[in-house]
């Protein structure tokens, strides 16, 4: 039952809420403030592109989250860009997911009213675009 079924009668809204989310982050990715870990984690992701073993600050670090990282750091015109980029993927991907728990927990109207809390929520928009651990760690917990 879990998975987003075509014919669902919700599914465009779905689809709706989901795109609303991700141009809201996408719009909003220069002006949430820059915080002194998202360049270490952009850093850290860069020495793995480069071949290198990230040093700067790698033990108190998620490996998988860097290697996530690091695959989004060639989009667009900068690193920062590309990082704060995919982090606004994986906080849609996660609004996503929110909807699939909701619905499969309550029903497809409450799915779709935590999609939307958890999409434009001003915290939620803050910390979905900062280059942090935490959406990457509740994008695996809900997977």
């Amino acid at each position: 039952m879990l998975p987003l079924s075509v014919g669902s009668r919700y599914s465009k809204a779905l689809g709706a809420i989901l795109l609303a989310g991700f141009l809201i982050r996408v719009a909003t990715i220069n002006f949430v403030p820059a915080l002194p870990d998202e360049a270490l984690f952009i850093y850290d992701s860069y020495q793995i592109l480069q071949g290198q073993t990230p040093m700067v600050d790698y033990p108190s670090r998620s490996p998988a989250f860097l290697y996530l990282l690091a695959g989004f750091l060639t989009i667009g015109e900068n690193y920062f860009f590309g990082a704060r980029l995919g982090i606004a993927v994986i906080s849609t991907v996660v609004g996503g997911l929110v909807y699939l728990l909701t619905r499969e927990l309550h029903s497809e109207e409450a799915g779709l009213a935590a999609a939307v809390v958890f999409l434009i929520t001003p915290i939620s928009l803050t910390w979905g675009l900062t280059v942090k651990t935490e959406l990457s760690a509740q994008l695996f917990v809900l997977v």
